[in-house]
């Protein structure tokens, strides 16, 4: 039993841990680097941390791809889940005082660290707290426990078991670099834009708009897929991807809220104007909108 939780949490630790690796998990979005932290989540903060430094977050990547790589061999079992003990541990908390959505998974990865480390506890408390020599685990062959043929089964299954474990995370790994790659992917439309003109359809015609407007939207964010519309009252999150029908020339803008509820994809029409320049046309919640950008580079280190 305890052999199936050391590969069921190798094969977690290694899915989370390479998504670090090639930092996908924290994204460094513009979005939320221009936002005040008191106007974003908990869990926003906490990921912007993360996400700031590539080099810190792979560096929290490898400290769960090493035990995940040690939790496959029993001599070095012990190891790693001490290691993913720690590492656990400080996942939970942050979930915790962060209010992240994935507190039960995380408890539960915890927990599986210390049942494995449970069963060397007599050991390490003699070797870390009384100082004294530890013996070495033994247990009784599988030819014993289960018999010529329980042991062939059994060692069987546990190759079975461990080639599913790296053929999976081979996979993970895979589709990782392919969504890395999709949040490298420049448009048109890619950048940090400041609204320079803005107007708005009511009563039959195009009425501007001032800053000073719900419906302004002082600034507007592209980053691969996500993007985000804000001004001082409002901060409105999207998915966006290319509209089918004109690729060129419009792209699906689908809202989304804090608990990952979506709304209908809205169709935003976009134009380069000039170098540096943007049209945009769509619709803002209740409001149709016309709007001229400008491009600000120095929001997008």
């Amino acid at each position: 039993m305890l052999d199936v939780v050391a590969l069921y949490l190798s094969l977690t630790l290694l899915k989370y841990g390479f998504v670090k690796v090639l930092g996908t998990q924290f994204p460094r979005l513009w979005a939320n680097l221009d936002t005040p932290p008191a106007e974003l989540t908990p869990m926003r903060v906490a990921w912007q941390f993360f996400g700031y430094s590539t080099g810190y977050q792979q560096f929290l990547g490898w400290g769960e791809v090493l035990p995940g790589m040690l939790l496959l061999f029993r001599r070095t079992r012990t190891l790693g889940a001490f290691i993913a003990a720690v590492v656990m541990l400080n996942v939970f908390v942050v979930n915790i005082f962060f209010d992240v959505c994935v507190k039960i998974g995380s408890a539960s990865y915890l927990f599986f660290s210390l049942l494995l480390l449970g069963q060397d506890l007599d050991r390490l408390w003699h070797f870390f707290i009384g100082h004294r020599s530890a013996a070495l685990r033994t247990s009784p062959p599988t030819s014993v426990r289960f018999g010529k043929r329980g042991r062939i089964v059994y060692r069987s299954l546990g190759v079975l078991l461990t080639v599913v474990v790296i053929t999976s995370t081979a996979f993970d790994l895979a589709s990782t670099r392919e969504y890395a790659a999709s949040q490298a992917a420049v448009f048109p439309y890619t950048g940090v834009w400041e609204t320079t003109q803005a107007a708005r359809w009511a009563n039959g015609r195009w009425q501007p708009l001032t800053p000073a407007d719900s419906a302004y939207p002082t600034r507007a964010y592209f980053q691969a897929a996500q993007a985000v519309l804000r001004n001082t009252m409002r901060r409105d999150r999207f998915i966006t991807e290319p509209d089918d029908s004109l690729p060129e020339k419009a792209l699906l803008m689908v809202a989304r809220n804090e608990a990952n509820d979506f709304a209908p994809p809205r169709r935003w029409v976009f134009r380069a104007v000039q170098p540096d320049s943007l049209y945009l046309a769509g619709r803002w919640r209740q409001d149709s909108l016309k709007l001229t950008l400008r491009l600000n580079r120095h929001l997008m280190k």
